[in-house]
Protein backbone atom coordinates (compact mmCIF):
# COMPACT_ATOMS: atom_id res chain seq x y z
CA UNK A 1 0.00 0.00 0.00
CA UNK A 2 1.48 3.35 -1.05
CA UNK A 3 -0.37 5.41 1.60
CA UNK A 4 1.95 6.82 4.26
CA UNK A 5 1.51 8.73 7.49
CA UNK A 6 2.60 12.36 7.64
CA UNK A 7 5.71 11.29 9.55
CA UNK A 8 6.63 8.58 7.04
CA UNK A 9 6.22 11.13 4.25
CA UNK A 10 8.41 13.63 6.12
CA UNK A 11 11.15 11.03 6.62
CA UNK A 12 11.02 10.03 2.96
CA UNK A 13 11.44 13.64 1.84
CA UNK A 14 14.17 14.23 4.41
CA UNK A 15 16.06 11.17 3.18
CA UNK A 16 15.85 12.46 -0.34
CA UNK A 17 16.94 16.01 0.54
CA UNK A 18 19.87 15.01 2.74
CA UNK A 19 21.18 11.60 1.72
CA UNK A 20 20.96 12.20 -2.00
CA UNK A 21 22.03 15.81 -2.39
CA UNK A 22 24.71 14.97 -4.97
CA UNK A 23 22.35 12.79 -6.95
CA UNK A 24 19.74 15.54 -6.75
CA UNK A 25 22.13 18.03 -8.33
CA UNK A 26 22.94 15.49 -11.05
CA UNK A 27 19.24 14.90 -11.58
CA UNK A 28 18.57 18.61 -11.99
CA UNK A 29 21.34 18.85 -14.58
CA UNK A 30 19.95 15.86 -16.42
CA UNK A 31 16.41 17.22 -16.28
CA UNK A 32 17.73 20.37 -17.94
CA UNK A 33 19.42 18.27 -20.62
CA UNK A 34 16.20 16.32 -21.04
CA UNK A 35 14.18 19.52 -21.39
CA UNK A 36 16.63 20.87 -23.97
CA UNK A 37 16.45 17.62 -25.92
CA UNK A 38 12.64 17.72 -25.75
CA UNK A 39 12.47 21.30 -26.94
CA UNK A 40 12.19 20.04 -30.52
CA UNK A 41 8.87 18.72 -29.31
CA UNK A 42 6.77 16.40 -31.46
CA UNK A 43 3.05 16.25 -31.71
CA UNK A 44 0.51 13.47 -31.94
CA UNK A 45 -2.78 15.19 -31.53
CA UNK A 46 -6.25 13.73 -31.57
CA UNK A 47 -7.42 11.46 -34.33
CA UNK A 48 -9.62 14.17 -35.80
CA UNK A 49 -9.41 16.89 -38.39
CA UNK A 50 -9.08 19.83 -36.04
CA UNK A 51 -11.38 22.74 -35.56
CA UNK A 52 -14.41 22.94 -37.82
CA UNK A 53 -17.85 24.46 -37.77
CA UNK A 54 -18.77 28.07 -37.19
CA UNK A 55 -15.86 28.95 -34.94
CA UNK A 56 -12.35 27.75 -34.18
CA UNK A 57 -11.78 25.61 -31.11
CA UNK A 58 -8.47 24.95 -29.40
CA UNK A 59 -6.37 22.34 -31.20
CA UNK A 60 -6.40 19.52 -28.64
CA UNK A 61 -4.88 16.06 -28.44
CA UNK A 62 -7.92 13.94 -27.60
CA UNK A 63 -11.28 14.77 -29.14
CA UNK A 64 -13.77 15.62 -26.41
CA UNK A 65 -11.12 16.48 -23.81
CA UNK A 66 -10.42 20.20 -23.79
CA UNK A 67 -7.06 21.77 -22.98
CA UNK A 68 -6.48 25.17 -21.41
CA UNK A 69 -5.12 27.95 -23.60
CA UNK A 70 -4.18 31.63 -23.56
CA UNK A 71 -7.18 32.51 -25.75
CA UNK A 72 -10.63 30.90 -25.78
CA UNK A 73 -13.88 31.57 -27.61
CA UNK A 74 -17.45 30.30 -27.39
CA UNK A 75 -18.31 31.68 -30.82
CA UNK A 76 -19.85 34.88 -29.40
CA UNK A 77 -17.06 36.23 -27.20
CA UNK A 78 -13.28 35.97 -27.14
CA UNK A 79 -11.56 35.61 -23.77
CA UNK A 80 -7.89 36.59 -23.47
CA UNK A 81 -5.58 38.11 -20.87
CA UNK A 82 -2.54 40.27 -20.30
CA UNK A 83 -0.53 40.91 -17.17
CA UNK A 84 1.88 43.31 -15.55
CA UNK A 85 4.05 43.07 -12.44
CA UNK A 86 1.17 43.35 -9.97
CA UNK A 87 -1.98 42.02 -11.63
CA UNK A 88 -3.56 40.10 -14.48
CA UNK A 89 -6.45 41.35 -16.59
CA UNK A 90 -8.84 39.05 -18.45
CA UNK A 91 -10.52 40.79 -21.37
CA UNK A 92 -13.90 39.74 -22.74
CA UNK A 93 -14.35 40.85 -26.35
CA UNK A 94 -17.62 40.65 -28.26
CA UNK A 95 -16.85 39.01 -31.62
CA UNK A 96 -18.96 41.01 -34.07
CA UNK A 97 -16.68 41.60 -37.08
CA UNK A 98 -16.14 45.31 -37.72
CA UNK A 99 -18.30 46.09 -34.67
CA UNK A 100 -16.25 43.95 -32.28
CA UNK A 101 -15.49 45.59 -28.94
CA UNK A 102 -14.17 44.91 -25.47
CA UNK A 103 -17.25 44.70 -23.25
CA UNK A 104 -15.82 43.81 -19.84
CA UNK A 105 -12.72 42.84 -17.94
CA UNK A 106 -11.71 40.96 -14.81
CA UNK A 107 -8.71 42.23 -12.84
CA UNK A 108 -6.95 39.81 -10.50
CA UNK A 109 -4.34 41.34 -8.20
CA UNK A 110 -1.16 39.57 -7.10
CA UNK A 111 -1.59 36.58 -9.42
CA UNK A 112 -0.26 35.57 -12.82
CA UNK A 113 -2.94 34.08 -15.06
CA UNK A 114 -1.64 30.99 -16.84
CA UNK A 115 -4.54 29.69 -18.93
CA UNK A 116 -8.29 29.75 -19.55
CA UNK A 117 -11.23 27.46 -20.33
CA UNK A 118 -14.71 28.34 -21.56
CA UNK A 119 -17.55 25.83 -21.19
CA UNK A 120 -21.21 26.82 -21.58
CA UNK A 121 -21.72 29.74 -19.18
CA UNK A 122 -18.46 29.17 -17.32
CA UNK A 123 -15.10 30.88 -17.68
CA UNK A 124 -12.30 29.07 -15.83
CA UNK A 125 -9.20 31.09 -14.94
CA UNK A 126 -6.06 29.20 -13.88
CA UNK A 127 -3.60 31.45 -12.06
CA UNK A 128 -0.49 31.29 -9.90
CA UNK A 129 0.21 33.48 -6.90
CA UNK A 130 3.88 33.49 -7.85
CA UNK A 131 5.92 36.64 -7.88
CA UNK A 132 9.58 37.42 -7.26
CA UNK A 133 9.11 37.52 -3.49
CA UNK A 134 7.17 34.23 -3.29
CA UNK A 135 9.14 31.38 -1.78
CA UNK A 136 8.99 28.24 -3.91
CA UNK A 137 7.45 26.33 -1.02
CA UNK A 138 4.63 28.91 -0.82
CA UNK A 139 3.60 28.85 -4.48
CA UNK A 140 -0.08 28.20 -5.01
CA UNK A 141 -2.33 27.54 -8.01
CA UNK A 142 -5.72 29.27 -7.94
CA UNK A 143 -8.75 28.17 -9.96
CA UNK A 144 -11.41 30.85 -10.42
CA UNK A 145 -14.84 30.04 -11.86
CA UNK A 146 -16.80 32.92 -13.41
CA UNK A 147 -20.38 32.88 -14.60
CA UNK A 148 -20.30 34.73 -17.93
CA UNK A 149 -23.91 34.11 -18.98
CA UNK A 150 -24.06 37.91 -18.86
CA UNK A 151 -20.66 38.54 -20.42
CA UNK A 152 -20.81 42.26 -19.65
CA UNK A 153 -21.02 41.44 -15.93
CA UNK A 154 -18.97 38.33 -15.12
CA UNK A 155 -19.57 37.00 -11.60
CA UNK A 156 -17.06 34.89 -9.63
CA UNK A 157 -18.88 31.81 -8.33
CA UNK A 158 -15.95 29.98 -6.74
CA UNK A 159 -12.23 30.12 -6.04
CA UNK A 160 -10.30 26.94 -5.31
CA UNK A 161 -6.61 26.55 -4.60
CA UNK A 162 -3.93 23.89 -4.40
CA UNK A 163 -0.30 23.94 -3.32
CA UNK A 164 2.40 24.31 -5.94
CA UNK A 165 2.99 25.89 -9.32
CA UNK A 166 0.49 25.21 -12.10
CA UNK A 167 1.62 22.35 -14.31
CA UNK A 168 -1.26 21.18 -16.52
CA UNK A 169 -5.01 20.55 -16.70
CA UNK A 170 -7.80 18.99 -18.75
CA UNK A 171 -11.55 19.52 -18.98
CA UNK A 172 -13.56 16.34 -19.58
CA UNK A 173 -17.25 17.19 -19.86
CA UNK A 174 -18.02 19.39 -16.85
CA UNK A 175 -15.13 18.01 -14.80
CA UNK A 176 -11.93 20.03 -14.55
CA UNK A 177 -8.74 18.20 -13.56
CA UNK A 178 -5.77 20.34 -12.47
CA UNK A 179 -2.20 19.32 -11.67
CA UNK A 180 0.30 21.45 -9.76
CA UNK A 181 3.84 20.79 -8.57
CA UNK A 182 4.76 21.42 -4.94
CA UNK A 183 8.49 21.44 -4.25
CA UNK A 184 9.47 20.72 -0.64
CA UNK A 185 12.60 22.69 0.19
CA UNK A 186 12.98 21.57 3.79
CA UNK A 187 11.22 18.62 5.45
CA UNK A 188 11.56 20.46 8.77
CA UNK A 189 10.44 18.96 12.05
CA UNK A 190 7.63 16.52 12.66
CA UNK A 191 5.38 19.35 13.80
CA UNK A 192 6.03 21.53 10.72
CA UNK A 193 3.44 19.84 8.53
CA UNK A 194 2.89 23.07 6.58
CA UNK A 195 6.44 22.62 5.25
CA UNK A 196 6.06 19.18 3.74
CA UNK A 197 2.34 18.41 3.25
CA UNK A 198 0.42 20.00 0.35
CA UNK A 199 -2.87 21.83 0.82
CA UNK A 200 -6.09 22.05 -1.13
CA UNK A 201 -8.27 25.07 -0.32
CA UNK A 202 -6.08 25.93 2.64
CA UNK A 203 -6.37 22.51 4.33
CA UNK A 204 -3.65 19.88 4.58
CA UNK A 205 -4.44 16.83 2.47
CA UNK A 206 -5.34 13.87 4.73
CA UNK A 207 -2.96 10.92 4.98
CA UNK A 208 -5.28 8.67 2.97
CA UNK A 209 -4.96 11.03 -0.04
CA UNK A 210 -1.14 11.10 0.02
CA UNK A 211 0.91 8.55 -1.89
CA UNK A 212 4.61 7.73 -1.65
CA UNK A 213 5.25 4.90 -4.14
CA UNK A 214 9.04 4.90 -3.59
CA UNK A 215 10.64 6.14 -0.38
CA UNK A 216 13.51 8.59 -0.60
CA UNK A 217 13.05 9.15 -4.33
CA UNK A 218 11.57 12.64 -4.55
CA UNK A 219 10.95 15.88 -2.67
CA UNK A 220 8.33 16.96 -5.17
CA UNK A 221 4.58 16.37 -5.16
CA UNK A 222 2.15 16.14 -8.03
CA UNK A 223 -1.03 17.63 -6.56
CA UNK A 224 -4.29 16.66 -8.31
CA UNK A 225 -7.70 18.27 -7.91
CA UNK A 226 -11.02 17.74 -9.69
CA UNK A 227 -13.72 20.42 -9.81
CA UNK A 228 -17.28 20.05 -11.11
CA UNK A 229 -18.30 23.08 -13.18
CA UNK A 230 -21.93 21.99 -13.26
CA UNK A 231 -21.98 22.28 -9.46
CA UNK A 232 -20.53 25.82 -9.42
CA UNK A 233 -16.96 24.72 -8.79
CA UNK A 234 -17.48 22.07 -6.12
CA UNK A 235 -14.29 20.10 -5.39
CA UNK A 236 -14.97 16.42 -6.06
CA UNK A 237 -11.55 14.95 -5.23
CA UNK A 238 -7.95 15.85 -4.42
CA UNK A 239 -4.76 13.87 -3.83
CA UNK A 240 -0.98 14.20 -3.98
CA UNK A 241 1.81 11.84 -4.99
CA UNK A 242 5.53 12.16 -4.25
CA UNK A 243 7.11 11.99 -7.69
CA UNK A 244 8.65 14.02 -10.49
CA UNK A 245 6.86 16.40 -12.83
CA UNK A 246 6.54 15.09 -16.35
CA UNK A 247 4.59 15.02 -19.56
CA UNK A 248 0.84 14.40 -19.22
CA UNK A 249 -1.45 12.46 -21.51
CA UNK A 250 -5.13 12.11 -20.64
CA UNK A 251 -7.39 9.57 -22.30
CA UNK A 252 -11.10 9.11 -21.62
CA UNK A 253 -10.35 7.02 -18.52
CA UNK A 254 -6.73 7.53 -17.48
CA UNK A 255 -4.09 10.18 -16.83
CA UNK A 256 -0.54 9.11 -17.69
CA UNK A 257 2.52 10.94 -16.38
CA UNK A 258 5.85 10.32 -18.12
CA UNK A 259 8.70 11.78 -16.05
CA UNK A 260 12.49 11.73 -16.56
CA UNK A 261 13.92 9.08 -14.25
CA UNK A 262 17.46 9.06 -12.89
CA UNK A 263 19.00 5.78 -11.83
CA UNK A 264 22.69 5.95 -10.89
CA UNK A 265 23.38 8.58 -13.50
CA UNK A 266 21.50 6.84 -16.33
CA UNK A 267 19.32 9.74 -17.45
CA UNK A 268 17.78 8.15 -20.52
CA UNK A 269 14.99 6.45 -18.57
CA UNK A 270 11.38 7.49 -18.08
CA UNK A 271 8.92 6.58 -15.35
CA UNK A 272 5.34 6.17 -16.57
CA UNK A 273 2.60 6.40 -13.93
CA UNK A 274 -1.06 5.68 -14.63
CA UNK A 275 -3.93 7.28 -12.70
CA UNK A 276 -7.54 6.41 -13.42
CA UNK A 277 -10.35 8.92 -13.20
CA UNK A 278 -14.12 8.62 -13.23
CA UNK A 279 -16.65 11.41 -12.62
CA UNK A 280 -14.03 13.39 -10.73
CA UNK A 281 -12.65 10.56 -8.58
CA UNK A 282 -8.89 10.14 -9.13
CA UNK A 283 -7.08 6.90 -8.24
CA UNK A 284 -3.39 6.08 -8.23
CA UNK A 285 -2.92 3.04 -10.48
CA UNK A 286 0.56 1.73 -11.23
CA UNK A 287 3.96 2.77 -12.53
CA UNK A 288 6.75 1.43 -14.71
CA UNK A 289 10.28 2.58 -15.53
CA UNK A 290 11.11 2.23 -19.22
CA UNK A 291 14.32 2.74 -21.17
CA UNK A 292 14.23 5.79 -23.37
CA UNK A 293 12.65 9.21 -23.52
CA UNK A 294 9.10 10.17 -24.40
CA UNK A 295 9.17 13.49 -26.17
CA UNK A 296 5.85 15.06 -25.11
CA UNK A 297 2.16 14.39 -24.47
CA UNK A 298 1.58 13.45 -28.10
CA UNK A 299 4.08 10.62 -27.97
CA UNK A 300 1.44 8.74 -25.95
CA UNK A 301 -1.97 7.42 -26.89
CA UNK A 302 -4.52 4.98 -25.47
CA UNK A 303 -6.38 2.65 -27.83
CA UNK A 304 -8.64 -0.28 -26.97
CA UNK A 305 -7.36 -0.30 -23.39
CA UNK A 306 -3.66 -0.25 -24.24
CA UNK A 307 -1.16 2.58 -23.84
CA UNK A 308 0.97 3.08 -26.95
CA UNK A 309 4.00 5.35 -26.92
CA UNK A 310 6.90 6.25 -29.18
CA UNK A 311 10.31 6.65 -27.52
CA UNK A 312 13.95 7.28 -28.33
CA UNK A 313 16.32 5.01 -26.40
CA UNK A 314 20.04 5.42 -25.80
CA UNK A 315 22.71 2.86 -25.02
CA UNK A 316 25.68 3.55 -22.74
CA UNK A 317 27.65 5.09 -25.60
CA UNK A 318 24.66 7.45 -26.16
CA UNK A 319 23.86 5.85 -29.52
CA UNK A 320 20.13 6.32 -30.15
CA UNK A 321 17.45 4.10 -31.63
CA UNK A 322 13.67 4.50 -31.76
CA UNK A 323 10.66 2.33 -31.18
CA UNK A 324 6.97 1.96 -30.54
CA UNK A 325 5.78 0.19 -27.39
CA UNK A 326 2.36 -1.08 -26.32
CA UNK A 327 1.47 -1.63 -22.64
CA UNK A 328 -1.70 -2.91 -20.97
CA UNK A 329 -3.52 -1.28 -18.03
CA UNK A 330 -1.02 -2.85 -15.60
CA UNK A 331 1.76 -1.30 -17.74
CA UNK A 332 2.97 -4.75 -18.76
CA UNK A 333 4.40 -4.94 -22.28
CA UNK A 334 1.99 -6.30 -24.88
CA UNK A 335 4.10 -5.72 -27.97
CA UNK A 336 6.80 -3.51 -29.45
CA UNK A 337 8.83 -2.70 -32.51
CA UNK A 338 12.27 -1.25 -31.79
CA UNK A 339 15.75 -0.46 -33.09
CA UNK A 340 14.42 1.86 -35.78
CA UNK A 341 16.50 4.70 -37.30
CA UNK A 342 19.81 4.26 -35.40
CA UNK A 343 21.51 7.56 -34.60
CA UNK A 344 18.30 9.57 -35.00
CA UNK A 345 15.58 10.68 -32.60
CA UNK A 346 11.83 11.11 -32.78
CA UNK A 347 10.63 14.57 -33.78
CA UNK A 348 6.90 13.98 -34.21
CA UNK A 349 4.29 11.26 -34.28
CA UNK A 350 0.62 10.75 -34.89
CA UNK A 351 -1.64 7.98 -33.63
CA UNK A 352 -4.62 7.38 -35.93
CA UNK A 353 -6.62 4.36 -34.82
CA UNK A 354 -4.61 1.23 -35.58
CA UNK A 355 -1.99 3.19 -37.56
CA UNK A 356 0.91 5.17 -36.10
CA UNK A 357 3.05 7.65 -38.02
CA UNK A 358 6.26 9.05 -36.61
CA UNK A 359 9.18 11.08 -37.87
CA UNK A 360 12.82 10.67 -36.88
CA UNK A 361 15.58 12.98 -38.02
CA UNK A 362 19.30 13.38 -38.48
CA UNK A 363 19.88 14.48 -42.07
CA UNK A 364 16.80 13.32 -43.93
CA UNK A 365 13.31 12.83 -42.62
CA UNK A 366 12.10 9.23 -42.42
CA UNK A 367 8.35 9.03 -41.92
CA UNK A 368 7.54 5.61 -40.46
CA UNK A 369 4.12 3.98 -40.69
CA UNK A 370 3.49 1.24 -38.11
CA UNK A 371 0.42 -1.00 -38.22
CA UNK A 372 -0.69 -1.78 -34.66
CA UNK A 373 -3.95 -3.58 -35.48
CA UNK A 374 -2.42 -6.59 -33.67
CA UNK A 375 -1.03 -4.94 -30.50
CA UNK A 376 1.19 -7.95 -29.76
CA UNK A 377 2.86 -7.69 -33.18
CA UNK A 378 3.25 -4.12 -34.45
CA UNK A 379 4.59 -4.07 -38.02
CA UNK A 380 6.53 -1.32 -39.82
CA UNK A 381 4.58 -0.95 -43.07
CA UNK A 382 6.50 1.82 -44.77
CA UNK A 383 9.40 4.21 -44.39
CA UNK A 384 9.56 7.33 -46.53
CA UNK A 385 12.75 9.42 -46.68
CA UNK A 386 12.48 13.10 -47.61
CA UNK A 387 14.65 16.18 -46.95
CA UNK A 388 14.12 18.09 -43.71
CA UNK A 389 11.82 17.00 -40.92
CA UNK A 390 8.27 17.47 -39.65
CA UNK A 391 7.88 18.30 -35.96
CA UNK A 392 4.09 18.38 -36.18
CA UNK A 393 1.71 15.96 -37.93
CA UNK A 394 -2.04 16.49 -38.34
CA UNK A 395 -4.75 14.58 -40.26
CA UNK A 396 -6.12 16.61 -43.17
CA UNK A 397 -9.26 15.07 -44.60
CA UNK A 398 -9.78 11.40 -45.34
CA UNK A 399 -6.45 10.07 -46.57
CA UNK A 400 -3.98 12.88 -46.06
CA UNK A 401 -1.54 13.85 -43.33
CA UNK A 402 -0.19 17.39 -42.92
CA UNK A 403 3.39 17.88 -41.75
CA UNK A 404 4.91 21.15 -40.53
CA UNK A 405 8.62 21.35 -39.86
CA UNK A 406 11.93 22.61 -41.18
CA UNK A 407 14.42 22.08 -43.98
CA UNK A 408 18.00 23.35 -44.43
CA UNK A 409 19.88 24.19 -47.62
CA UNK A 410 23.57 23.47 -48.22
CA UNK A 411 24.53 26.93 -46.95
CA UNK A 412 22.92 26.21 -43.57
CA UNK A 413 19.90 28.47 -44.08
CA UNK A 414 16.72 27.03 -42.61
CA UNK A 415 13.16 27.31 -43.85
CA UNK A 416 9.73 26.39 -42.51
CA UNK A 417 8.45 23.49 -44.61
CA UNK A 418 4.87 22.34 -45.20
CA UNK A 419 4.31 18.76 -46.40
CA UNK A 420 1.19 16.87 -47.44
CA UNK A 421 1.36 13.08 -47.34
CA UNK A 422 -0.99 10.70 -49.13
CA UNK A 423 -1.70 7.90 -46.63
CA UNK A 424 -4.46 6.13 -48.58
CA UNK A 425 -2.19 3.12 -49.21
CA UNK A 426 -0.73 1.87 -45.90
CA UNK A 427 1.97 0.03 -47.83
CA UNK A 428 3.15 3.17 -49.63
CA UNK A 429 3.05 6.62 -48.02
CA UNK A 430 3.83 9.46 -50.46
CA UNK A 431 4.73 13.12 -50.01
CA UNK A 432 2.52 14.63 -52.71
CA UNK A 433 3.18 18.33 -52.09
CA UNK A 434 5.59 20.49 -50.12
CA UNK A 435 6.14 24.21 -49.70
CA UNK A 436 9.20 26.03 -48.40
CA UNK A 437 8.60 29.39 -46.68
CA UNK A 438 11.05 32.31 -46.64
CA UNK A 439 14.73 31.90 -45.79
CA UNK A 440 15.59 31.76 -42.08
CA UNK A 441 11.96 31.43 -41.07
CA UNK A 442 10.99 29.43 -38.02
CA UNK A 443 7.81 28.24 -36.28
CA UNK A 444 7.04 26.85 -32.84
CA UNK A 445 4.19 24.40 -33.49
CA UNK A 446 6.19 21.42 -32.24
CA UNK A 447 6.38 23.10 -28.83
CA UNK A 448 2.95 24.74 -28.94
CA UNK A 449 0.37 22.63 -30.75
CA UNK A 450 -2.39 25.01 -29.64
CA UNK A 451 -0.78 27.68 -31.83
CA UNK A 452 -1.85 26.01 -35.08
CA UNK A 453 -5.21 26.39 -36.77
CA UNK A 454 -6.21 23.44 -38.97
CA UNK A 455 -9.73 23.79 -40.36
CA UNK A 456 -10.36 21.16 -43.03
CA UNK A 457 -13.94 22.33 -43.56
CA UNK A 458 -12.77 25.85 -44.46
CA UNK A 459 -9.57 24.48 -46.07
CA UNK A 460 -7.34 26.69 -43.94
CA UNK A 461 -4.03 26.15 -42.14
CA UNK A 462 -2.70 29.01 -40.02
CA UNK A 463 0.23 29.58 -37.65
CA UNK A 464 2.76 32.18 -36.55
CA UNK A 465 6.25 32.39 -38.02
CA UNK A 466 9.30 34.45 -37.17
CA UNK A 467 12.28 35.40 -39.31
CA UNK A 468 15.36 35.29 -37.09
CA UNK A 469 17.36 37.53 -39.46
CA UNK A 470 14.92 40.42 -39.30
CA UNK A 471 13.03 39.55 -36.11
CA UNK A 472 9.75 40.13 -37.98
CA UNK A 473 6.86 37.90 -36.99
CA UNK A 474 3.73 37.23 -38.98
CA UNK A 475 0.70 34.97 -38.98
CA UNK A 476 0.53 33.00 -42.21
CA UNK A 477 -2.60 31.35 -43.60
CA UNK A 478 -2.61 28.67 -46.31
CA UNK A 479 -5.13 26.69 -48.30
CA UNK A 480 -4.43 23.30 -49.86
CA UNK A 481 -5.37 22.05 -53.33
CA UNK A 482 -4.76 18.44 -54.40
CA UNK A 483 -3.40 19.66 -57.76
CA UNK A 484 -1.77 23.00 -56.93
CA UNK A 485 -0.55 22.16 -53.43
CA UNK A 486 -0.23 24.82 -50.71
CA UNK A 487 -1.38 28.36 -51.53
CA UNK A 488 -0.49 31.32 -49.30
CA UNK A 489 -3.76 33.14 -48.52
CA UNK A 490 -2.57 35.80 -46.08
CA UNK A 491 0.48 37.15 -44.25
CA UNK A 492 -0.74 39.14 -41.26
CA UNK A 493 1.71 41.23 -39.20
CA UNK A 494 2.63 40.39 -35.62
CA UNK A 495 5.39 42.99 -35.52
CA UNK A 496 4.47 44.61 -32.22
CA UNK A 497 5.29 41.49 -30.28
CA UNK A 498 8.36 40.37 -32.27
CA UNK A 499 7.17 36.93 -31.29
CA UNK A 500 5.19 34.21 -33.02
CA UNK A 501 3.00 33.54 -29.96
CA UNK A 502 -0.44 34.15 -31.36
CA UNK A 503 -3.83 32.55 -31.87
CA UNK A 504 -5.92 32.72 -35.02
CA UNK A 505 -9.70 32.18 -34.83
CA UNK A 506 -12.44 31.97 -37.40
CA UNK A 507 -15.82 33.06 -36.07
CA UNK A 508 -18.54 33.13 -38.71
CA UNK A 509 -17.33 35.17 -41.69
CA UNK A 510 -14.46 36.89 -39.92
CA UNK A 511 -10.92 36.03 -38.85
CA UNK A 512 -9.59 37.19 -35.46
CA UNK A 513 -5.87 37.38 -34.78
CA UNK A 514 -5.03 37.50 -31.07
CA UNK A 515 -1.52 38.78 -30.54
CA UNK A 516 0.34 38.15 -27.30
CA UNK A 517 -0.61 40.89 -24.84
CA UNK A 518 -1.36 43.49 -27.50
CA UNK A 519 -4.92 42.88 -28.57
CA UNK A 520 -7.06 41.48 -31.36
CA UNK A 521 -7.16 42.40 -35.04
CA UNK A 522 -10.26 41.48 -37.04
CA UNK A 523 -10.00 40.69 -40.77
CA UNK A 524 -12.55 39.93 -43.44
CA UNK A 525 -12.03 36.51 -45.01
CA UNK A 526 -12.17 37.55 -48.66
CA UNK A 527 -8.99 39.61 -48.95
CA UNK A 528 -7.93 39.52 -45.29
CA UNK A 529 -8.28 43.26 -44.99
CA UNK A 530 -8.17 44.57 -41.41
CA UNK A 531 -11.62 45.80 -40.40
CA UNK A 532 -11.18 46.33 -36.66
CA UNK A 533 -8.43 46.59 -34.05
CA UNK A 534 -9.07 46.11 -30.33
CA UNK A 535 -6.42 46.82 -27.71
CA UNK A 536 -6.45 44.77 -24.52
Amino acid sequence: EEHKTYEEIRKSIDEYLTGREKERITMMENDIAYAEEASGESDMAKYADGSAGEYTRTNVQVEGIDEADIVKTDGKYIYAFYQDAVSSTICIVKAAGKDSSRISQIVLDDVQVQNLYVKDRWLVVLAANENESTEEADCQTNIYLYDVSDAENPVCRSKNSQSGTYSDSRLAGDMLYTISIKQVVNAGKKTDKEEYIPKVNGKLLPEDRLYCPNEGESSQYLVFQSIDLSRSGKVIDSMAVLGAEGTYYMSEKNIYVAAPYTDHGAWQKTKITRYSYDKGTIKYGCEKVINGKILNQFSMDEYEGNLRFAATTYDYSMQSTNGLYILDQSLKTVGSVSRLAPGERIYSARFMGDKVYFVTYRETDPLFLVDVSDPANPVVKDKLKIPGFSDYLHPFGENMLLGIGSIQDKQGNSYVKLSMFDISDPEKVKEIHSKKLEKNSTQNIGNDHKGILVDVQRNRIGFGTQNYDTGISRYEIFSYDTKKGFQNIANLPLEESRSAVSRGLYIGKDFYLCRDSYGICVYDTKKYKKIRSIAY
